[in-house]
This record gives structure tokens, C-alpha cells and sequence, in this order.
């Protein structure tokens, strides 16, 4: 995700003393960036673009000349949809690539068949066609309007085969010890509109019938 971009460059800077390239314009430039960085970190909207005529190649034919040893995909749970953009690039730039790591604090979110995708990158061979792990796994049925594989089944036996295939757990208490105390910390923003800031603050509802009356006047009835 976006937001996690400029963390991972701290953190590999603060554990593994390396510095990271982080990728921002939807783009590669024409200029400017070299590819010489050790580690490059990307989020998954910017790596979906795709080459145009104008625009010139995106950043996943980008990153795959580079020819990467490791692929590490953070928030794995984001690529749950099988033929969404989002997974069928991270798919793409997987392919071929020897070392690939899925991290997630909730690999997935509502039901088995979310797990396919990024177990299909992780090991192809034990998690190949879509169908046989819907069959076994996902209580395929069919419905008047077509397949459903919305549904879980076997759970048990697919425990196992993660543990046995691809899942590296770690539990809060197995590392908690080497966890560093909760900071909160208070991050002040200037604001770039102090004047109108203060006018709402002031008096809401005013500064809401300007902008818009039907939402001061359902603001008005909200308690």
C-alpha cells in the first residue's frame, strides 16, 4: 500500500543499513533513476500501469528488466481478486522470480478462495489451476446463474497443507519479547486554509449551508 512505502525505506535503513530506491510517479521517468538500488519499494496502483504508445513502458516492464532476485508483497490480502489488474501484475512480475515472499497480518478476510492468488505465486506447483483448489477447498457448487466459490471446505486438511507448503507463523506472544514499546506519537500538520479552518470551526452549519444546504440541513437533523 502507498502509505507503507516510505516505512519500508526506515526500516531497511534502520535493520539491514541498505538504502531504497521508493518508486512515486505513476511512471518511470525518462531521467533520473538509476538502476543501481539494491531494493526498490513500489506500490500495487503505480505497478498496474501498463505501457502506452505516449507514455512509453510502465513500471512493471520496468522492474522486470531489472531482473529481481526477491519479491517481497507486503499486505498479501490485496491481492485476493484472481483477475483483478492489482494481482494479475504482481502475478506477472513474480514469474520467473526464484525467491517470493507473501507477508500478512490477515492473509485473508472472508473466505479460502482469497488465498488462491498469492498461493498460486508462492508455490505454482502444489497450488496450480484455480478449479481443483475451489473443488477441494472453497465448497464449489453450482447455481442457476453459474459456479459459486464463495463458500470453505476441508479446512482442516488445508491447515495442514499451508503449514506444510508455504505459512511461516508467528504469533504475538512467540515475539513479543522482541517487539519495541508502543510509541504514539504526535505528528502536527500546517494547515493550508487556516482562515476557512476557522469559520467552520466557529460556526458549522453556516460555513455547511455555503458549500452545500442539503448536507447542512441533514447535518442539522443528526444528533
Amino acid at each position: 500500500p502507498a502509505e507503507l512505502k516510505w516505512q519500508w525505506e526506515r526500516e531497511a535503513k534502520t535493520h539491514l543499513g541498505m538504502r531504497a530506491e521508493v518508486l512515486c510517479s505513476t511512471r518511470p521517468p525518462k531521467s533520473g533513476l538509476h538502476r543501481q538500488a539494491r531494493l526498490y519499494v513500489i506500490n500495487y496502483d503505480i505497478l498496474g500501469r501498463r505501457r502506452d504508445a505516449r507514455s512509453g513502458p510502465g513500471w512493471l516492464e520496468w522492474l522486470k528488466e531489472l531482473r529481481p532476485g526477491l519479491i517481497i508483497i507486503d499486505e498479501c490480502q490485496m491481492i485476493s481478486g484472481g483477475n483483478s489488474l492489482r494481482t494479475r501484475s504482481v502475478r506477472e512480475l513474480c514469474r520467473g522470480v526464484r525467491h517470493v515472499l507473501a507477508l500478512s497480518g490477515t492473509p485473508f478476510v472472508n473466505r479460502p478462495a482469497e488465498l488462491r492468488p498469492v498461493l498460486n505465486m508462492l508455490k505454482p506447483k502444489a497450488f496450480p489451476a484455480p478449479w481443483s483448489f475451489y473443488r477441494e477447498f472453497c465448497g464449489l457448487k453450482r447455481k442457476p446463474w453459474g459456479w459459486d466459490w464463495t463458500g470453505a471446505s476441508n479446512l482442516n486438511r488445508l491447515n495442514k497443507l499451508l503449514l506444510k507448503e508455504v505459512i511461516i507463523r508467528r504469533r504475538k506472544e512467540d515475539v513479543l519479547a522482541d517487539l519495541p514499546p508502543k510509541m504514539l506519537c504526535v505528528v502536527p500538520l500546517e494547515l493550508s486554509d487556516m482562515r476557512e479552518y476557522r469559520r467552520a470551526h466557529n460556526d458549522f452549519l453556516k460555513w455547511l449551508t455555503e458549500l452545500s444546504p442539503e448536507r447542512a440541513r441533514r447535518a442539522a437533523r443528526a444528533e
